[in-house]
Parts: C-alpha cells; sequence; structure tokens
C-alpha cells in the first residue's frame, strides 16, 4: 500500500515506509522475500508483458529488492538455507513440482487441510508414475486453455483485471515455493488473497446472475452458499486446533518423561536410539525433524548423537554399548528406556 502511495502522490516518506517495511517483513516470516515482486502483480493489471518491463527500468522498484539480497547473503553465511530434503529444489522434478504445488497450494486455499491427503495421494503416484504426471499436467493445461476461451474472454476488463492481478498476486506470494519437494500450509496464507479476490468477483458476478430470479432469491442463496462455504473451513480450523493441541501434549510427555529418566552417565558422549518417533497427529506436525535439537534442548550435551529407528528390528542391540541408550516412544508422546547395558565394575 505505501509503494502504491507512493506512486500516486510521489511523496518521499512512502516510499521510504515502503522500503523499511519490506525490510522489516523478513525479520518476521521467510515470505517477506517476495514482498518486492507484489509490487509487479499490482502493475500487471495494466497489463502483463508492458508492466514488467516498466518496473524493471525503475530504480526505485529495483532498490526494493536491497533488503531481500541482504536477508540471503545472512541466510547463506550462517548455513541457514532451504536447499535440504523435501525443501530442496530439483531441477528434473522442477516442471512437476511447480504444477504440482500450485494445485496442491489452490486446493488448500479453497478446500482446506481436508485436501491434503487427495494431494499427497496424487503426489505419491506422480513420483512413482512420471507418465501419470506428464498426463496430468496436459491434462490441466487444457482445461486452462478452455477456461481462457469460454470464460476469460468473455469477461468484463473489470474483471479481468481482478482475475489477472488475483492469479498474479498468488503465483508471485508462492515462487519460491513451487519448485520444492513439499508443500506447507505456512506459505499459503499470503497467496491465499489471490484467489479469494477471483472468489468474491465470481460470488458477485453468481448474484448479479440470480438477481433475475429475484432480489431476494439472490440474496437467499448467496448467504446460504457463503454460510456452507464458512461453516466448511470454520470446522477444519477446529479441527487443527485440535491436533496442535494434541501435538503439543505430545512434545511435551516428551520432555517430561526423558527428564524423568535422565542419568549422570547421559552428561558424557552418549547415543540416543529413538524408536517410533512420532511424526505427525492429524494435521499437526510432531518430530518430523528437530527430534536431535529438542535432545541437545533437554540436556544441554553437545557430544549427544540422536539415531532414528522404523522399529526395534532395526537395532543391532549385540553391539551396543553402555553409551548407547534406546527409547521407545508411547502412544502418548512419552519415552521409556527399553535396552539396558550395566557398566562394569573393575575388581
Amino acid at each position: 500500500m505505501l509503494f502504491i502511495l507512493w506512486e500516486e502522490k510521489r511523496k518521499a516518506y512512502y516510499y521510504i515506509g515502503a522500503f523499511v517495511s519490506f525490510a522489516l517483513a523478513l525479520l518476521f516470516h521467510e515470505l517477506g522475500i517476495v514482498f518486492p515482486l507484489l509490487v509487479l502483480a499490482y502493475k500487471m493489471k495494466d497489463g502483463f508483458l508492458s508492466g514488467i518491463r516498466q518496473m524493471l527500468a525503475r530504480l526505485d522498484f529495483l532498490t526494493l529488492f536491497i533488503p531481500g539480497i541482504a536477508y540471503l547473503f545472512l541466510r547463506y553465511a550462517s548455513h541457514s538455507h532451504w536447499f535440504s530434503g523435501d525443501y530442496s529444489y530439483d531441477i528434473l522434478k522442477l516442471p512437476f513440482n511447480f504444477f504440482g504445488n500450485i494445485l496442491g497450494y489452490l486446493s488448500l486455499i479453497i478446500l482446506g487441510p481436508i485436501s491434503l491427503p487427495f494431494y499427497e495421494t496424487l503426489r505419491s503416484l506422480a513420483r512413482g508414475h512420471m507418465i501419470l504426471g506428464i498426463v496430468a499436467i496436459s491434462f490441466s493445461a487444457i482445461l486452462l486453455y478452455l477456461v481462457y476461451r469460454f470464460v476469460y474472454k468473455k469477461l468484463s476488463s473489470d474483471d479481468k483485471r481482478v482475475v489477472l492481478f488475483g492469479i498474479a498476486f498468488f503465483t508471485i506470494a508462492l515462487l519460491p515455493f513451487l519448485g520444492l519437494g513439499n508443500i506447507t500450509s505456512r506459505y499459503s496464507y499470503l497467496a491465499s488473497v489471490g484467489p479469494i479476490l477471483i472468489l468474491v468477483m465470481l460470488a458477485r458476478k453468481s448474484y448479479e446472475y440470480l438477481k433475475a430470479s429475484g432480489r431476494e432469491i439472490a440474496i437467499g442463496a448467496s448467504t446460504l452458499i457463503f454460510l456452507v462455504f464458512a461453516l466448511f473451513h470454520i470446522i477444519q480450523v477446529q479441527q487443527a486446533y485440535f491436533d496442535w493441541h494434541e501435538a503439543g501434549k505430545y512434545s511435551k510427555n516428551f520432555f517430561v518423561s526423558i527428564d524423568a529418566l535422565y542419568d549422570d552417565e547421559w552428561s558424557k558422549d552418549v547415543r540416543f536410539h529413538f524408536v517410533n518417533v512420532p511424526i505427525r497427529h492429524g494435521q499437526a506436525w510432531i518430530f518430523p525433524v528437530g527430534l536431535s535439537d529438542a535432545v541437545w534442548f533437554a540436556f544441554k550435551n553437545d557430544d549427544t548423537r540422536v539415531f532414528i529407528h522404523n522399529s526395534l528390528e532395526e537395532l543391532d542391540l549385540p553391539s551396543y554399548t553402555i553409551n548407547d541408550i534406546v527409547l521407545r516412544f508411547n502412544p502418548d508422546g512419552s519415552v521409556e528406556q527399553i535396552h539396558f547395558i550395566k557398566p562394569l565394575v573393575e575388581n
């Protein structure tokens, strides 16, 4: 908004405010890296290529990227960057990740977390059968062409601007994350503004269409659709709250139980072997990663090493020494030691 005011009124304090707000955004969330690009979404409503060319030739726009460049340099210097695990880029899979993540984030925004199991199943199938991914992308491209030909072209110029801005905002807000090997809901918060604007425009068009059958019918039908849509998402938000509340209990029980098991020997060079590590509860994550950090937080021992095993059969118990501590997660998130080795007593 501050940059738009700078565009319209050319007051220096608006530009300074925009620059500072872009810089401060990076201190709260990594999504702040895309904020300068969102200015392009605003300009693209007046023309896709012309708007981009116009902004890229302006020094006041390019200067907005300075905080982002400094932010990326600091993350690189501190060895804290995204290129690891599922949250990394694979050049060969980049087109599939790009289109797959667009579908995933769009379904997450419109349908909510209930769509994630379907998305994960579809993604698993595409990973194992690349031809299915190619077919899905081709089908989506044909569908988009039909929507463009029979729907978009019939919209008024103002409605086209709303659609173009919504698509641009949605895509730009997710741009750094569309090539990653997975999706996460926190990246969809900002991007949801784009589809919501398009949905509001479609709701207005539907109301105008229903109004031909009577104003009361149009109001009643629109209200009913809105209430059903809102209730659908409210129920999912409540379920997400319960999932995260239970996940918090799992984490609390872990820390309480492992603290109760503490032994003075654990302050030395210790290897922890965890079995049946809980990954998630519903849609809430527990220990997908970070178990080693949790153990360090509990004991503050830099010599501690953590190993994760899916089952007891993976353990090589005969080779373990007194420094190997085997802990199994219980259904409530607590842990219990299940393998003991007595220290040798010197005569």
